[in-house]
């Protein structure tokens, strides 16, 4: 593999943990920076929201979220950059977003709607607190290729190595690029975890029988032999000793 400045490191992990496929190294600054489209218009619609301190801001960001997480062929965002930016001849175009993007919207819609309600109803701290996480939840996301929803996903989904694999700071060859490019790799990293649970539930119905001396191991299916309580061998095993 080529070497990887910081910064294509970091759009190239962030592309992975929004759970797309990971494009070529001269094209994830693009690919990142058309990602990036969505959180910038919602982050300038949160810092209005928080200057003001509007509940209707704030609904309607949740709103627009929520649209978003459920709605993903119809995401407002998406279209506006396909329309505009994205019309240039070297800037890719957005597709429908992919699950761990998807969370990442849903729970940023949760939080805003928290927030609308706790304006609405005078808990102003608790809107205050809820305000500033959803902040650097966005700072970081936009300043540090991070997405808090889809690194929680991955984390929900039991992903641990994938998920630690694609913060800002991991090297290629470890984490999520070890193995995998994307969800193609996820979706065959799922099928070897089922190949190994299939085999170990096999080795589970196979008891080892040790004969007596002079004798192999005989393997038995658990439903045909189970051992004496007196220790004594069953009656086919020592019909084959004597032989």
């Amino acid at each position: 593999m080529p070497e990887i400045d910081v910064s294509t490191n970091a759009d190239r992990n962030f592309i992975l943990q929004q759970g797309l496929e990971a494009p070529e190294l001269t094209s994830c600054t693009r690919v990142s920076s058309a990602l990036l489209f969505q959180p910038r218009l919602v982050g300038l619609i949160l810092v209005a929201g928080t200057i003001s301190q509007s509940p209707a801001v704030f609904a309607i960001l949740a709103a627009l979220l929520w649209w978003c997480a459920l709605l993903p062929r119809l995401n407002p965002f998406d279209f506006a950059y396909n329309h505009t930016l994205g019309l240039r001849s070297s800037a890719p175009a957005l597709g429908h977003a992919p699950m761990p993007r998807r969370f990442a919207q849903g729970m940023a819609a949760t939080f805003a709607t928290a927030s609308a309600a706790t304006m609405a109803s005078g808990f102003w701290i608790a809107a205050w607190v809820l305000q500033r996480f959803l902040l650097l939840a966005v700072a970081a996301l936009i300043f540090g290729r991070f997405c808090l929803g889809s690194f929680i996903y991955h984390l929900m989904r039991g992903r641990v190595t994938f998920a630690i694999g694609t913060l800002p700071c991991t090297l290629p060859g470890t984490g999520a690029f070890r193995g995998s490019t994307g969800y193609a790799g996820m979706a065959t990293d799922r099928g070897n975890k089922r190949m190994r649970r299939a085999v170990n539930a096999a080795e589970t119905r196979v008891r080892t029988v040790v004969a007596p001396t002079g004798f192999e191991p005989v393997f038995q299916p658990r439903s045909r032999f189970r051992p004496s309580p007196s220790g004594v061998p069953p009656r086919w095993l020592r019909a084959i000793s004597q032989d």
